[in-house]
């Protein structure tokens, strides 16, 4: 149970539970925000349970690993824990500028994919289904059957522009703001004052956009913002989004 009042990064990790109808079953985890320090070893293995825990096929690492170099420790650690039973892919964060030479070559010896800016992964799944996973700036791919589309990003996009290339776009940065007094149609205030997609899920047309609240901070202080990776649960049972086309901001 998180306590709406959090310090010094502690507590458990909230798992966001999300839905999208696709033809075949499958879990996606999306997890931004690390922060990890010297101090983070034993909260990178507790994250690495609780991802294996919650057995998904494909795990999107969205950015901003570690703030110091014993924590890239730690996160390598945390990536060579689960690569050997999921597929891992990770992009680059803003505060990765740290250690964006080493990066690539670090998170592939520990098992997982690197996405450089534009490239993509292609997945093959089961009954001929697809993934189509992208970092930010990729080249879009047009919708077809079969195949999910599916953004990797850090920092929100301009999801007004980029809806009609993904069906699912995920990303963190934000934090939530953090500090969250009052929530609206699933945006967090006052935060979203300040950054227009400060929020939990915007939808337009069939495309979803998805942002995390967050693993961790640089300034460790939460209210009423709970630390968190999102669960993205594919089946062909799930409910249809819903759609609103109304406006750019349109939140369901």
């Amino acid at each position: 149970m998180w306590k709406k009042l959090q310090f010094r990064n502690s507590g458990p990790v909230l798992v966001r539970e999300e839905q999208h109808p696709f033809g075949q079953l499958l879990d996606i985890l999306y997890l931004a925000d690390f922060h990890f320090t010297a101090g983070s070893t034993k909260r990178a293995k507790a994250l690495a349970d609780q991802v294996i825990s919650l057995q998904p096929q494909v795990v999107l690492l969205g950015g901003d690993y570690a703030d110091t170099p014993r924590g890239l420790k730690a996160f390598v650690e945390f990536i060579r824990a689960i690569a050997a039973r999921m597929l891992v892919v990770a992009v680059a964060g803003n505060h990765d500028w740290l250690y964006r030479r080493r990066l690539p070559e670090l998170v592939q010896k520990a098992g997982g994919t690197w996405l450089a800016t534009g490239q993509t992964q292609q997945v093959v799944l089961a009954g001929g289904y697809q993934l189509h996973i992208a970092a930010p700036d990729a080249l879009s791919v047009s919708p077809a059957h079969k195949v999910l589309r599916v953004l990797c990003a850090h920092q929100p996009p301009n999801f007004a522009q980029l809806y009609a290339n993904y069906d699912v776009l995920f990303a963190g940065h934000l934090h939530g703001g953090q500090l969250v007094l009052w929530q609206r149609n699933n945006e967090l205030y006052p935060g979203r004052w300040f950054y227009r997609y400060n929020g939990l899920r915007y939808r337009l047309g069939d495309s979803q956009l998805l942002v995390s609240r967050g693993l961790a901070d640089t300034v460790p202080i939460r209210y009423n913002c709970p630390r968190e990776l999102i669960r993205l649960h594919l089946a062909p049972s799930c409910p249809a989004p819903i759609i609103d086309n109304s406006s750019p901001n349109a939140i369901q």
